[in-house]
């Protein structure tokens, strides 16, 4: 269709001499990969604090004195005396969610230096693909320079 099929080592070599004096191949300098500023953990999060010191529901009805108090308190007896196995079950239930928001909490700090270990070692393979990159554009850059001089050695 009009078309000829291009060598690919007759294209490098056009590449070559059309741009050999403006363009220099060499690695890019690698880059940490970025972190947050500050990582809180998620035990020593205030809500939990929170949740560990506002679970405890009263177990009876508390009063002052007179007889207010003593108001207080009948009624209260009777009310707890009805809700009792409703309340104890909702302090069950809420012992239970401070207690699984524990184990998440551990969960997302182990995660958190699982996911710092990797970024470590992103950061060093990268380092390292960085050298060995530097190592072949040294390497490329002799054989260029040894393919230049002519066997004679002109």
């Amino acid at each position: 269709m009009g078309r000829h099929p291009v060598e690919a080592h007759e294209l490098v070599e056009q590449l070559r001499r059309g741009r050999s004096a403006e363009v220099v191949w060499a690695p890019l300098p690698p880059e940490p990969l970025p972190r947050p500023d500050e990582v809180e953990p998620m035990v020593a999060h205030t809500g939990l604090h929170y949740a560990h010191h506002h679970t405890n529901l009263p177990d009876r009805p508390t009063a002052g004195g007179g007889v207010r108090g003593w108001y207080r308190r009948t009624v209260g007896r009777m009310v707890f005396g009805i809700l009792f196995k409703y309340l104890r079950e909702e302090r069950e239930l809420i012992s239970n969610l401070v207690q699984l928001n524990d184990a998440l909490a551990k969960r997302c700090d182990r995660q958190a230096v699982e996911l710092e270990d990797l970024r470590e070692a992103l950061d060093d393979r990268a380092v390292a693909r960085a050298e060995n990159e530097a190592d072949l554009a040294l390497r490329v850059a002799s054989l260029e320079q040894r393919g230049s001089r002519s066997p004679n050695g002109d």
